[in-house]
Order: C-alpha cells, then structure tokens, then sequence
C-alpha cells in the first residue's frame, strides 16, 4: 500500500449521501491502526470568540466503547495531534464529537515512511442507511471504504454496483452482523484486482438496514 502512494495513488474518501432518515451524531469514521503502515492526525479548530470544551467518545473496531477523551481549545485557534497522543487505547478505530458547533474536526492520513500528500477528511455528521459512491479510475486509483454502524443493533452491509438504468449488476457482502458503533474496512476496487467490472454509467451504493 506504501508502494502505491509513492507512485500516487489516491484515497477516494468522498461519499454521497441519501436517505438521511435517522438521528445524526458527529463523528470521525475512521483512525488508522497504529501498528499499520499509516498514521492519524486529529484536528480541531475553534472558529468561534471563547474557549470551548469537547468530549469525544472512542471506538475499537468491533464497537467497544473506550475512555472518553476532554478537552479544550482557545479561541480562534487550531491544534493538531496524532490521534496515538490523543487516545491513550491503541485500538481505537472512530470516534463521536460533543462539541459547540464552533468547533471543527477533521483528520489527516498519511503514510509513516517515504513521499505522500494526506489525505484530509472533515467529520461527518450524516448518517444513512444508503451511501452513493462515484468511482475513481482504478487503473491508477485505490478506492477504499471505511463503514461504521451507527444504529442500535448489528447489520449485514453490502456493495452494490448498478448501472445506468439503476438495476444491480453485481454485489458483495462487506460485513456480516457489524455491531454497533464497530467498524469494517472494504477495497472497492485497485490497479491489482476488484470484485466489480467498472464500466461507464456504474454507481455504487452501501446499503444495510441500519444508519451507517
């Protein structure tokens, strides 16, 4: 995967989103593994005229909840810090936002060793049961997914590539029973091989019967 950037490969983090019918919670949906070959910074700016507070609420990867983490930041300012100095556990995997709406989080993911851009995504704070995703040319691109089950109960998730007309032409199971508030990690598609034919006009879409 380090090969890949060097040779400048992208993330595809962008996601489209429909049918937003459940409660929303703000979040960052993913924090790589610290024994993995990328590293995490969290940041967090105050936009507003006074310090704020915060609390965010960790998650292991199999939705176990963590520590909570508090803090506060002075007014007009930004830190960063990699999420390892952040979250004393390892292990965690996303985390929730409680915060002022002047407060912005966002991460940045980059590779621990040779030449890469980060990779910046702000936190979401939408939620659904059904995600669009545009393809990027995987000829030269690394489209991969991370998916967090916010609902109440565990759901199966699913990839369904559909043509231009809307039909479903091919489909995978990313996750079977995902926990709530656990996370599961999912390559679309890569220069080496993909589970889908991406032709012209193909959409795809995440679906489960929880909010994701």
């Amino acid at each position: 995967m380090v090969k890949r950037f060097r040779q400048g490969i992208l993330i595809m983090l962008t996601l489209l989103v429909s049918l937003p019918l459940f409660a929303q919670t703000r979040m960052i949906s993913h924090l790589t593994r610290a024994d993995g070959g990328f590293s995490t910074t969290v940041h967090i700016e105050n936009s507003g005229p006074s310090a704020q507070s915060y609390t965010l609420t960790p998650y292991s990867a199999d939705g176990t909840a963590l520590a909570s983490v508090t803090g506060e930041i002075a007014p007009n300012a930004l830190a960063s810090t990699p999420a390892t100095d952040l979250f004393a556990d390892t292990t965690t995997a996303s985390f929730t936002i409680e915060a002022d709406s002047s407060l912005f989080f966002s991460v940045s993911y980059k590779v621990k060793e040779g030449d890469s851009v980060p990779a910046h995504v702000r936190e979401t704070g939408t939620q659904a049961s059904t995600w669009r995703i545009f393809a990027g040319d995987w000829s030269i691109a690394f489209d991969g997914i991370a998916v967090v089950n916010t609902g109440t109960v565990a759901t199966d998730v699913w990839v369904h590539q559909k043509n231009d007309a809307g039909a479903i032409v091919a489909s995978r199971h990313i996750a079977d029973d995902l926990a709530p508030h656990a996370k599961v990690l999912s390559v679309i598609g890569d220069p080496n091989t993909s589970d889908f034919d991406l032709t012209a006009g193909s959409i795809f879409e995440v679906a489960a019967t929880q909010p994701l």
